[in-house]
C-alpha cells in the first residue's frame, strides 16, 4: 500500500478523506494489516481511491493495468494471439518487425522525393 500511497503523493490523513474512512481505522490497517482485518468495504475504498486492486493492498501482489481494445479487428488478432504456441507467436513477431521496417523505407523514400 505503501507505493500506491507514494505514487499518488498523498498523506495518510488524505489517503482517509479520498476514501471515505476514519483516520484510525486506516491508521490499524497501515500499522499492521497482517492482525488488523479490515471489512472488505474499506478495502475496496482505499484501493479505488489509490486507483488500484483490494488484492494489491492485500498481498502486494503488482496491479495488472488492462488497456480496452475498442477495435474488433485488433480484438480479433488478440484473441486468436491467446491461443497460438510460442513458435508460432517467434514467427509472426518477426513477421511484424519485418513489415515495420518495410513500413519505415517506404516512408523515409516518400520524404525523399517530396
Amino acid at each position: 500500500m505503501g507505493r500506491a500511497l507514494a505514487d499518488k503523493q498523498w498523506s495518510k490523513v488524505r489517503l482517509a478523506k479520498e476514501a471515505g474512512i476514519n483516520k484510525n481505522t486506516l491508521h490499524n490497517f497501515w500499522k499492521d494489516y497482517a492482525k488488523y482485518h479490515p471489512r472488505a468495504d474499506y478495502v475496496f475504498k482505499i484501493a479505488e481511491a489509490l486507483d488500484t486492486t483490494a488484492e494489491y493492498l492485500m498481498t502486494g501482489k503488482e496491479r495488472e493495468v488492462k488497456e480496452v481494445v475498442t477495435d474488433p479487428v485488433k480484438q480479433e488478432l488478440i484473441d486468436h494471439i491467446k491461443t497460438i504456441d510460442h513458435d508460432t507467436a517467434v514467427e509472426i513477431r518477426a513477421m511484424i518487425k519485418t513489415m515495420q521496417m518495410m513500413t519505415l523505407k517506404k516512408e523515409s523514400r516518400r520524404s525523399e522525393s517530396a
